[in-house]
């Protein structure tokens, strides 16, 4: 166990954890693979939606239960693009990882489970809606995306999207606290595509208990950055024009 956590809090390469605890150069790597897999086997609530609707945001945008976001982490074989949905305290309430960094949020909005569920209706009742942080969104009933500008100061339109960047701050801030696992910042280290993908999950799940326990140590500051700061965040091909041309559900334009 404390060679497991201590591959992920501090990113420390497998061989200098093994000459650290003085074991064999295999254990290390043996013992976080042995961890990964119990708690994304057993412990798989510690990354869902909060079963009581009450969680959601209030002001200023009420009936808000998280915002969506895609990021990318460097993995073995190249970058992984992995979508999180975050509630207000940052807390991870979805997470889907593993598909190649080239494809742009909305292909990866589409191909995860995420996408199935709101649009069948089995994650958010019709009154419910994510906010989607990134240009390659479309407005959907369940997923809130900022009026195109350019808009006239103090408007209706202005005010609604600066509420929704308020919105997404705690998604960019739990994507941030990510960034700041050790074993995430080495996961070009990883054995596979898959090792990396678990790593990541381990890291969200973890950076759930802790919040849990409010133990605040591992959550990165809150402040309002551009998205240069965040790196990797969006895929290349986004734009504000991604989801033009594709249908707009009237239910979605009259909810926002």
């Amino acid at each position: 166990l404390a060679l497991a956590l201590a591959r992920l809090a501090s990113g420390l390469p497998y061989p200098a954890l093994a000459e650290l605890f003085g074991v064999p150069p295999s254990a290390p790597r043996a013992a976080s693979r042995r961890l990964r897999r119990v708690l994304l086997a057993n412990f798989r609530f510690w990354l869902a939606f909060p079963s009581d609707p009450t969680g959601a945001y209030s002001a200023p945008l009420p009936s808000c239960r998280g915002a969506l976001c895609c990021a990318r982490f460097a993995g073995p074989t190249g970058p992984l693009a992995t979508q999180l949905v975050a509630g207000a305290s940052s807390r991870v309430l979805s997470l889907t990882a593993g598909f190649r960094g080239d494809r742009t949020d909305l292909e990866v909005l589409r191909l995860s489970s995420l996408y199935q569920e709101a649009e069948h209706g089995k994650l958010l009742d019709s009154q419910q809606y994510l906010v989607g942080d990134g240009g390659g969104y479309p407005l959907l009933p369940w997923l809130m995306v900022p009026f195109p500008g350019p808009l006239v100061p103090g408007s209706p339109e202005a005010e609604f999207n600066a509420a929704h960047r308020a919105m997404c701050r705690p998604v960019r801030r739990a994507i941030r606290s990510l960034m700041g696992w050790g074993a995430i910042a080495r996961l070009h280290e990883e054995e596979s595509s898959r090792a990396a993908v678990a790593c990541i999950g381990t890291c969200a799940m973890l950076h759930n208990v802790l919040l849990s326990r409010e133990d605040y140590s591992a959550l990165a500051p809150d402040v309002e950055e551009a998205d240069s700061d965040l790196g990797g965040l969006h895929s290349q091909r986004d734009d504000a024009g991604a989801g033009a041309g594709l249908e707009i559900d009237g239910r979605a334009l009259a909810l926002r």
